[in-house]
């Protein structure tokens, strides 16, 4: 039987590798008015970076549309970045489709932003042995034409990504580029400057990705549990979408332009093994990358130079003090890489601008020789209890999984809830209070036992608890607690058992926390720290003819070798535990002491000439601020505490003198801003209190509040001075 055809030879499809740049279909482009954005020759359906047809090889997918059946808000974002058999940024659910979603940039023009158009423009791509590079514009977002620069650097195994915004008006900008991750977080870097320093790093069983960014002022992670939840079958790491996004602030004048690099890493991780292929140390610390001026960056992997530079607004590359006609350059050790210009004029720039005093080859990321601080004594930040209870979105919440039963069952519904379904044992660790949904009923006059084991013995320190409390409702029902018991074990309550503490509350309270509305708190604590516990057990009593109602708990403690349990953002409180430190004469003998505030809740004060801890005193929330000053002349400094929704008062002590809490507006009234000042004359101090509640409070010394002032933006910073010189103090 004859061949119908000849025999095909398998050919390696070449024409697939590097940047390939994929066009609009025509129908398409038509059908949804592409001619409105762009020229049909230069749309772009997608832009793909691919280094090979193996599956370790890096893959890069970027979006080039914002329109469709689907609606997503995604031209300019990367869709997809995998690399050695793993998948490290991704769109990771297909019915969010706002752009904060995607892997791009949102832009913000005087506080105000726009709908991303809906096709992109291509204006350059390049291959050669040692790089690929493609160049997408997105224009008229924001006020800004917003350039997506893309380098695979071949030779080393490198993405850079450099986004340039041009202002098309004058205004206060602002930019904020988003990379939805998946892995577990082992590094995380702020920004130490604008130029340079943030960073994340991750880890998928074995190989680690690092994106490190310049010209960027701020940097935050956040876990997406939700999108998640889309990960639950992916096998190389935990079904949470790492968010990590970094922000850009300038005020640009209409047609100057600023560039915000990233450089993007992977590489397999073996700490025992040596060679190129391999990191045997943290990824992220062999590579820096520092902003030289707004669209020239310098960059070091394993100690080997790179300078990156990209055109501004008039079409100039800039290299010192040298402007090139050119679409963007690459210079490495031995290699110059030029993409729509001359090499030689780079070549001429470059000797004069490798010259300069912030770019020196040898010395990247070195450090300068300064005159050393030497301590005289050092305070541990760390926290010195977690969240045991694993409670949802709690910076210092484990991340286990804790087993919570409970004697008699909750409710079927929540009476007052609008959903059913929701009265389950997980609200009780859910972090929120202020819902129905978010608590837990039981029925009227049930004795309720609730058993909490562990997953590793724990030390436990305290157990706080949230119920509510109210005399009626509107549903007739009444809710009070009258006593309840700490009882733990640490082999199970069929073996051992042992009471630690108990309340009993006969009070009167206000009816569902009033004058405010909060729950009433109940902590229980041990006279000592409780040792190789495996079961809690807390019983609530009500009283006759009430119920239970619990909104949440809290159990607070120690585990041996935290570090294997905390996720990223209760790792970073392994050093910023402390929020606030103050310096005042506490005890009235005439040296200052040591104040500090700590998320913990807690405040102390130490010696200043030794760091003797002098005492400690638990507030009851985190604290966010401190600030301590002889506020009524008796010698002794009077100390004040910014709390989630409080202003606190301490004497030189740590006693209560005052609390006074703060009125939810907008949001809650978190105090993050303190500092004293006589602000109306009379020659006494008052205490100025900026919260997140878009209000800076004034109060005298005895706790009374004067009045508020409005700022319409949460409390960041603030100060007191007589800048007019009129006698008189101006709060800024």
């Amino acid at each position: 039987m004859e061949t119908p055809h000849d025999p095909l030879t398998a050919q390696r499809a070449e024409q697939l590798m590097g940047a390939i740049c994929i066009p609009v279909d025509i129908p398409y482009f038509h059908t949804f008015g592409g001619e409105k954005y762009v020229p049909i020759e230069r749309s772009v359906d997608k832009v793909i970076f691919r280094d090979n047809f193996d599956p370790a090889g890096a893959y890069l997918l970027l979006d080039g549309l914002s329109r469709g059946g689907h609606g997503h808000y995604d031209a300019n974002t990367i869709c997809r970045i995998t690399w050695h058999e793993r998948i490290w940024l991704a769109d990771n659910d297909y019915f969010k489709s706002q752009a904060k979603f995607h892997n791009g940039a949102l832009v913000w023009h005087n506080g105000e932003s726009d709908t991303p158009p809906s096709f992109c423009e291509w204006l350059a791509s390049s291959n050669t042995d040692a790089l690929s590079y493609a160049h997408i514009v997105l224009r008229n977002y924001a006020n800004t034409h917003w350039h997506r620069r893309i380098f695979w650097v071949r030779s080393d195994e490198f993405f850079i990504i450099a986004d340039t915004f041009i202002a098309l008006e004058d205004g206060d900008y602002a930019f904020r580029i988003t990379w939805q991750c998946v892995g577990d977080p082992v590094g995380l870097w702020m920004p130490t400057s604008s130029k340079g320093g943030a960073g994340i790093e991750l880890e998928q069983r074995g190989v680690r990705f690092v994106i490190k960014g310049a010209n960027v002022h701020q940097c935050s992670l956040d876990d997406d549990e939700e999108q998640g939840a889309n990960w639950r079958g992916y096998k190389f790491a935990k079904p949470i979408v790492r968010v990590f996004r970094e922000l850009t602030r300038t005020h640009l004048s209409k047609g100057e332009a600023v560039t915000i690099f990233n450089v993007l890493s992977c590489k397999p991780y073996r700490a025992n093994l040596q060679g190129a292929n391999y990191m045997t140390a943290r990824l992220g610390t062999d590579i820096t990358i520092r902003a030289i001026g707004r669209h020239t960056a310098v960059i070091s992997i394993a100690n080997k130079p790179w300078i990156v530079a990209v055109a501004d607004a008039q079409r100039k590359v800039h290299l010192g003090d040298k402007a090139i006609d050119a679409d963007a350059v690459l210079v490495g050790a031995d290699t110059i890489s030029v993409i729509g210009g001359n090499k030689e004029a780079v070549r001429d720039a470059l000797r004069k601008f490798t010259s300069a005093p912030e770019w020196k080859l040898p010395q990247l990321g070195a450090i300068a020789k300064v005159r050393s601080w030497q301590p005289i004594w050092l305070l541990n930040g760390a926290p010195d209890e977690w969240l045991l209870s694993a409670n949802a979105n709690h910076p210092r919440a484990l991340r286990w999984n804790i087993k919570c039963t409970a004697t008699p069952e909750p409710l079927p519904t929540n009476i007052f809830a609008r959903k059913t379904g929701t009265n389950t044992l997980e609200r009780l660790f859910d972090n929120a209070t202020r819902r129905a949904e978010d608590c837990v009923m039981w029925n009227r006059n049930q004795v309720v036992t609730l058993t909490i084991s562990f997953p590793a013995p724990v030390t436990i320190s305290r157990v706080r608890l949230l119920a509510w409390w109210a005399r009626t409702s509107s549903k007739g029902w009444a809710f009070q607690v009258r006593r309840i018991i700490m009882q733990v074990s640490g082999k199970g309550f069929e073996r051992t058992m042992r009471t630690l503490a108990e309340i009993v509350d006969e009070n009167e309270h206000g009816d569902w926390g009033a004058p405010g509305y909060a729950p009433e708190e109940y902590t229980l604590k041990p006279s000592k720290p409780a040792k190789d516990i495996t079961h809690l057990r807390i019983t609530v009593e009500p009283r006759d003819g009430t119920a239970i109602y619990i909104a949440e708990l809290e159990i607070w403690g120690m585990v041996e070798d935290v570090e294997r349990f905390v996720g990223i953002r209760a790792r970073n409180l392994m050093h910023s535990e402390i929020t606030g430190v103050a310096v005042a004469d506490i005890n009235g003998d005439r040296m200052p002491e040591v104040l500090t505030a700590h998320r913990s809740g807690k405040v102390k004060a130490f010696s200043i000439g030794n760091g003797e801890l002098l005492w400690e005193t638990a507030t009851g929330s985190p604290c966010h601020s401190i600030c301590a000053t002889d506020a009524n002349d008796d010698g002794r400094a009077e100390i004040y505490v910014g709390l989630d929704d409080a202003l606190l008062s301490l004497d030189g002590n740590g006693n209560r003198r005052w609390l006074k809490r703060l009125e939810y507006y907008k949001r809650i009234p978190t105090v993050r801003v303190l500092f004293t000042a006589d602000v109306n004359g009379d020659g006494k101090l008052e205490i100025i209190a900026g919260a997140d509640n878009w209000r800076f409070h004034i109060f005298s010394d005895e706790g009374e509040k004067l009045w508020h002032y409005e700022s319409v933006h949460p409390s960041t910073c603030g100060t007191a001075a007589d800048i007019d010189g009129d006698g008189k103090v101006e709060l800024l």
